[in-house]
């Protein structure tokens, strides 16, 4: 395995100038011998700390800003030590204080000469019950690597890198794979310690953490304390790592304990997803637990965030979210995961997962934590083709709770401008908590026991502004025993009941239902309940799966606010991203109902009479 074969580009991070110096490595023998200072990268490391621990400051005596080349296409059974513990006074090129070590393994072996030929090195631990490299110490430590493959690690914590210290990690062109342990990190294990600054993790472009595998908690990475990953750029995968011990595997891909943080905004390599074909117990692609946070977003305009592909054979299958912890996206896709509860999204004992634009910026940003820079990407958002593994068991959404009494031990899921298409279960929701969607089409999904069950009189449920239509439903749309807002929505499911026949405390207005005569005569059990009809939405092309609206559509300008009990102020923009309201036909009602608002009016419209009093759905 290689970088080179998966066409992965060169990235270097850091530019060496005139005053670097460079300490090579590479082997005394062979074809790719060289005349380098080192036949060991730790003796090359080494060499680099004592350099940087005599040197006061840039303009010392001492060489300052050494990088390390090491011969490519070569192995190094080596289990390599960085400890920054020994350099105090040492400023790097780019103005910070701390040990600076860069490891570039590209270099060509002929000769002597050192240039750069697009090769790897591979370094292995195998034999030494120890990480491939080691990055530790009291004072700041700043590592750049690049080209080089990490393998063979068997340990307890980090296979390929364990970074116990603080200061910053930048991985470009680095293939992670093939390293296990006992616990936690297969691929990278970072736990920086709260008060003495924190670590960056970077992923650049070209950076593969595939096939690792860990006993207990992050497959392929691990974060905790006062660690923040950045997993931005493309050409970057998380994929085919595994933390699978039943009952506490969590995180096959991706781990993050709080209070760490991750940002995920690659668009992965190719159609690969960044996070994608990873296994675990709970979490399947991502879990995150206990105050962290993660947060998935777009970096490249119409082009999703992606967590794919995964399994749990527990709960989370795409993302896993226990404990106050916080997952935030727009901008994504959570899609074709797997598991037996939760198979997209599972949250437990107070965590959210917010999937909305404005909860991104309001739950997880402030102005400690800014966002990275991110691109818009409003017509992203979808949930597609989840799957429980058993289909008449869990749901592909669910929200948990361990004691439904305790009102804030409740869980909850949020989303706004998201599709939900082609889910299956025995559910596409099951909700213990609170939940809210808003702009979202819900559309082709497999229900084998109701649509959208709320399981306990706790439990909240809000839709507005929403369009199902077209599933395969078994049991009602909606089976609440909580509390439940159907607002500003078209409920087109013909020969489904919309309602069990026992709700909670519901509250229905604006809605265009198949069985709406039946929902009139039920009305003396709802708590509040108007403005409910029956009558053909006529979507432009159900067939092909276009569920906008026909400018003759009843859903037109329905609404006079378009507004909820629990969105006062109505979205700005439909599932498309379209303005709302445009008023077309009635300025009194603007807001058309559903997922879509029309925005204009085909030029052959018969309605042209300036007071528009013969465009009436009634009477035109």
């Amino acid at each position: 395995m290689s970088l080179g074969s998966r066409a992965l580009p060169f990235v270097l991070l850091v530019f060496a100038d005139s005053a670097s110096a460079i300490i090579s490595v590479g082997p005394s023998s062979g074809p790719r011998a060289c005349g380098c200072k080192y036949t060991s990268i730790q003796r090359a490391i080494d060499d680099v700390l004592a350099q940087e621990h005599a040197a006061t400051d840039t303009t010392s005596s001492a060489r300052v800003d050494p990088f390390i080349s090491v011969v490519g296409d070569s192995f190094y059974n080596e289990a390599l030590v960085i400890d920054s513990s020994g350099v105090t006074g040492y400023t790097d090129p780019l103005g910070r204080q701390g040990a600076f070590v860069q490891i570039y393994g590209d270099y060509a072996g002929d000769a002597g000469q050192n240039k750069e030929d697009g090769s790897v090195a591979s370094i292995g631990s195998g034999n030494k019950s120890a990480p491939v490299a080691t990055i530790q110490g009291s004072n700041p430590v700043h590592v750049n690597l690049n080209h080089l493959l990490l393998t063979d690690a068997k340990t307890s914590f980090g296979g390929g890198i364990f970074f116990g210290g603080h200061g910053s990690l930048d991985l470009a062109n680095v293939e992670i794979t093939g390293n296990s342990v006992d616990y936690s990190g297969g691929g990278i294990y970072a736990d920086s310690t709260v008060g003495l600054g924190g670590a960056e993790i970077t992923l650049h472009s070209g950076t593969w953490i595939h096939n690792n595998g860990a006993g207990d908690r992050g497959g392929g990475i691990f974060i905790n304390g006062q660690t923040h990953l950045f997993v931005l750029e493309d050409n970057t995968l998380i994929e085919y790592n595994q933390a699978v011990t039943n009952g506490t595997g969590l995180g096959g891909g991706l781990f993050v304990y709080g209070p760490a943080i991750a940002d995920i905004g690659s668009t992965g390599l190719n159609n690969a997803p960044v996070i994608s074909h990873n296994s675990a117990y709970n979490g399947g692609g991502v879990a995150v637990e206990y105050s962290g946070i993660v947060r998935l977003f777009s970096t490249i305009a119409s082009t999703p965030a992606r967590i794919e592909f995964n399994t749990a054979t527990n709960q989370g299958g795409g993302v896993y979210a226990y404990y106050r912890s916080l997952a935030c996206g727009d901008g994504y896709s959570i899609s074709y995961n797997h598991a037996s509860d939760g198979a997209a999204v599972y949250t437990d004992l107070s965590a959210s997962v917010d999937l909305t634009a404005n909860g991104l910026l309001k739950r997880c940003v402030s102005p400690s934590l800014p966002l990275p820079p991110r691109a818009d990407c409003p017509s992203c958002n979808a949930i597609v083709s989840n799957f429980t593994t058993v289909s008449d068991v869990g749901a592909a959404i669910t929200t948990s709770v361990q004691k439904a009494s305790v009102a804030d031990q409740r869980s909850s899921f949020y989303a706004e401008r998201v599709l939900l298409i082609g889910n299956g279960g025995a559910n596409l929701v099951a909700n213990y908590g609170s939940m809210s969607l808003t702009n979202c089409l819900v559309t082709a999904n497999s229900a084998a026991q109701g649509l959208f069950v709320e399981h306990v009189d706790t439990a909240s449920l809000n839709v507005d502004l929403c369009t199902l239509t077209g599933n395969t439903i078994v049991g009602e749309e909606f089976n609440t025993a909580g509390n439940l807002d159907l607002e500003n929505s078209i409920l087109w499911e013909p020969g489904v009941q919309t309602l069990n026949s026992v709700p909670g405390s519901t509250y229905l207005a604006n809605l265009i239902a198949s069985d709406g005569d039946a929902l009139n005569q039920q009305a003396s059990g709802f708590a509040a309940f108007s403005n409910v009809e029956s009558s053909n939405p006529l979507f432009v092309d159900p067939g092909s799966y276009d569920f906008h609206l026909q400018a003759i559509s009843p859903a037109l300008d329905y609404s006079r606010s378009g507004s909820s009990r629990f969105a006062p102020t109505p979205p700005a923009n439909d599932l498309d991203g379209s303005k709302r309201p445009v008023s077309l036909l009635r300025s009194g009602t603007p807001y058309d109902i559903g997922a879509y608002e029309l925005q204009s009016l085909p030029a052959n419209f018969p309605c042209t009479e300036p007071d528009k009093i013969f465009c009436d759905r009634f009477e035109g």
